[in-house]
């Protein structure tokens, strides 16, 4: 499937669970103690070279840390795409040096995406060769959703499977995600826990590698006193674990107090948004660059990413999905001439020649706006689809027009209303170049649009464009959904990956997406109006998983807000709950200020929320995700405390 590149900043939270010892200037480093750990690592054809090379860093420098000996850390790799394959074996290598020659020797492979297979060959061909009395730990890092064997629903149900499998055998597992916060609920299934770290790209993983020696070490009774942990900046917002580690005497035994904060952490609204080019062909391959900002928490500003992805130049596949309703929306403002027409006119004709079209296929529809709008294919009235493209290049620009782009999406809006068939997929594609200056608001109606079931593919040429306008007219995520290319000649460089996201879009969602929570996206501001968009999958009553949208707009524009937990945005004034944490969005007064969770309730089995009033005695999860089973949920100082037992004092260190 298509990398999913980020459109929000990146979600990780990485918690310790104990304090790290210093070997050198900003490293870490664990006390020697037996521990089995696996890397499971995603080759998928998703992955570039320059990917695949920061993988194997990300594990070279981890083992840099690690106490590497035959009696202490014995580590291993799988690499899993198609074919899953065990590269280090537990017990191949017992020194640092050996282990990274077996990192250095991994080749470059490609193919679908395995997880789950991975997940099984660890707990049965490598986890069975643990040492008596080791902790086992398994590292799952991904790009991408499962795959692979069978359909996305049999993939991801092994997954679920093998995690649980994992955990029974007391396998702790933590999955790391590249890419954005879609990628979650993959993690989740993976881990069995939120015990998942998130990243935008492969170059960000050198930025895990202390938190992750951390994280592994051993919990110790010498090891106490207090630590902050905080997350990464996302979309405005922090995540702070606080733990404190402390000897009870009276009852002989460690213990771990855990409280969370949230607070802003800088002007992160001012970074820019995700952009996206294509270069030009080199000996076959073409590079779809990617870049972003981030704000940097230490540097307290916004800080430049990048991520390439290679195609091949000529390769555009056929569109096999069956049954959808698509509208083309085509800009024939005065600011297009004939020369530029004609190329978004060809552009067209490439994408529907790679789609199935026919009366019990695909249906075509194109309108064309400018100071009024025209209906010149209405949606499937050719059949044929040699007809159909040979109309597509009579299509004949209008002269001397305003853009009047809102009353073309409403057009879209009726013809697809009136003509769609039951339980269709519906997608509009619009192209433009420059801002909306007549007629309907265009967010507008794309929120009206997009609420009856159309996902709206946008295209933005030239350099003068209003992306803000943009971004609030596409369907989230924007990284599937939005383009840009800097002229009409460039134009033909993105029909690859468009058709590529276009037929996954109408593709019917796998049935396992409904079992998801709801995403919720609020768009950037653009003339004082701000789309909220929610997206969430539904079973039918003859159980199929149907993707459902509901937007609205709401004006003036207010501050917008991110869940720190799962990535989803309000808007200020807004109250949610999100893993029995209650948060209210409102304007800050200083980057400083700190928002808890209300005390009434906190996190408790299988992550239900349980009252302060609960059972002193309970089965609860740590702040990694872990099961315990001796743990309190408390009150303290207006924030829910989780007190758990780490360890036994009077046990040997």
């Amino acid at each position: 499937m298509a990398t999913r590149l980020a459109f929000l900043a990146a979600l990780a939270v990485l918690l310790a669970v104990c304090p790290p010892q210093p070997v050198a200037a900003g490293s870490v480093t664990c006390k020697p103690s037996p521990l089995e750990i696996v890397f499971a690592i995603d080759v998928s054809s998703s992955l570039t070279r320059t990917d695949f090379a920061n993988l194997k860093k990300f594990l070279q420098a981890m083992a840099e840390h690690l106490p590497i000996a035959e009696t202490a850390t014995r580590p291993a790799v799988i690499s899993f795409s198609t074919n899953v394959k065990v590269e280090v074996d537990l017990g191949d290598a017992n020194d640092l040096q050996s282990f990274k020659n077996g990192i250095e020797a991994i080749p470059y492979y490609r193919g679908f995406t395995a997880t789950g297979s991975a997940m099984q060959t660890a707990r049965r061909t490598v986890f069975s060769k643990s040492r008596s009395g080791a902790s086992k730990l398994l590292v799952v890092v991904t790009d991408g959703r499962a795959n692979y064997p069978g359909s996305r629903a049999e993939a991801i149900a092994l997954v679920r499977s093998e995690s649980e499998e994992l955990r029974n055998a007391g396998v702790r597992i933590h999955a790391i995600g590249i890419g954005d916060i879609w990628l979650k609920d993959e993690l989740v299934a993976i881990a069995g826990s939120d015990d998942y770290s998130m990243i935008h790209d492969f170059d960000g993983l050198k930025a895990l590698v202390d938190n992750m020696v951390k994280d592994i070490c051993s919990v110790r009774c010498d090891d106490l006193g207090e630590e902050s942990f905080p997350g990464q900046c996302f979309s405005g917002t922090q995540r702070i674990v606080n733990v404190k580690k402390t000897h009870n005497k009276a009852l002989k035994r460690c213990e771990k107090a855990i409280t969370y904060e949230y607070k802003y952490c800088g002007n992160s609204h001012l970074c820019k948004d995700v952009d996206v080019t294509i270069e030009d062909c080199v000996n076959g391959v073409r590079k779809i660059v990617t870049t972003w900002e981030d704000y940097d928490v230490k540097q307290q500003k916004c800080v430049l990413r990048r991520s390439v992805q290679e195609t091949d130049c000529n390769a555009i596949e056929e569109c096999k999905e069956p049954v959808a309703e698509i509208m083309f929306i085509l800009d024939s403002s005065g600011s297009i001439n004939d020369q530029n027409w004609r190329l978004q006119v060809n552009f067209v004709h490439r994408m529907v020649s790679n789609m199935k079209v026919g009366p019990g296929a695909i249906h075509i529809g194109v309108i064309v706006f400018g100071t009024n709008v025209w209906n010149d294919i209405p949606l499937g009235s050719i059949g044929s689809k040699p007809q159909l493209l040979q109309r597509i290049l009579a299509l004949q620009r209008r002269v001397n027009q305003w853009t009047n782009t809102g009353d073309g999406i409403a057009k879209a809006r009726t013809e697809l209303g009136r003509l769609s068939r039951p339980g269709v997929s519906r997608m509009a594609i619009l192209m433009t170049d420059g801002e909306s200056n007549r007629g309907a608001n265009a967010i507008s109606e794309a929120a009206k649009l997009e609420s009856e079931g159309t996902t709206i593919v946008v295209i933005g040429v030239g350099k003068d464009l209003k992306r803000e306008e943009l971004q609030a007219i596409a369907t989230p995520p924007l990284s599937d959904h939005l383009f840009y290319a800097t002229d009409f000649n460039k134009l033909m460089d993105w029909a690859a990956k468009i058709s590529e996201e276009t037929c996954e879009s109408i593709t019917p969602p796998d049935p396992s997406l409904c079992d998801l929570p709801p995403k919720r996206v609020v768009s950037t501001c653009f003339n004082s109006l701000q789309k909220v968009t929610e997206i969430k999958y539904e079973f039918d009553a003859q159980g199929r998983c149907n993707k459902k949208i509901v937007s609205r707009t709401i004006s003036p524009c207010k501050v917008i807000c991110t869940d720190p937990i799962n990535g989803n945005q309000y808007y200020e004034g807004e109250t949610w709950k999100s893993e029995c944490a209650t948060f209210v969005c409102k304007r800050p007064t200083s980057q400083t200020e700190v928002f808890k969770p209300t005390a009434q309730e906190c996190p408790g089995s299988e992550n239900r929320c349980y009252g302060t009033s609960s059972s002193a005695n309970f089965k609860c999860h740590d702040d990694r995700g872990a099961l315990f089973g001796h743990c309190s949920c408390q009150a303290q100082n207006g924030s829910p405390l989780l007190r758990v037992i780490t360890a036994d004092a009077n046990a040997k260190p």
